[in-house]
């Protein structure tokens, strides 16, 4: 990956990208090399959840993330993902996109607001077609200053 703590002639602006791949570079396995264990069929997992990156087993993915920090405390990112699961793999492959707009701002001296928006489409042939799916939130945080005498 690569982060860019300022961009150059944008100096309120960072920018962030990574591609995060567990396809092998050589002969494709088929998910039979990385993040796979023959004897223990959860060796890779803690309760379910995948030890590794979010990628999984023989994709590959490109991530990219831009944030404008308007103010020390207030601040709006965009990203967009792209995975996608080797043929060899998944019979068809599978893809996954997302778009993400977030914002944090700053509306009293201890009081944020933020606010994300998400839209996803994702494919998988052997499940049907594209499907689409939009996700939000909406935040509010207290910061307390308070002082603990010692």
């Amino acid at each position: 990956g690569l982060y860019l703590t300022r961009v150059p002639g944008i100096p309120r602006l960072d920018f962030r990208v990574e591609a995060p791949s567990t396809t092998p570079m050589g002969i494709d396995q088929g998910g039979q090399f990385i993040y796979f264990n023959g004897q223990y069929h959860s060796g890779n997992t803690n309760y379910g959840y995948l030890l590794g990156n979010s990628v999984g087993r023989d994709g590959r993915a490109l991530e990219g993330w831009a944030g404008y920090h308007l103010s020390a405390r207030d601040k709006i990112e965009l990203g967009y993902r792209q995975l996608k699961v080797s043929p060899e793999f998944l019979p068809g492959c599978a893809t996954q996109s997302d778009g993400t707009i977030k914002a944090s701002v700053a509306i009293a001296d201890e009081l944020n607001i933020g606010a994300m928006f998400q839209y996803e489409r994702f494919w998988v042939p052997l499940l049907g077609g594209p499907r689409r799916n939009v996700s939000g939130w909406l935040q509010l945080t207290w910061e307390a200053k308070w002082k603990i005498p010692l």
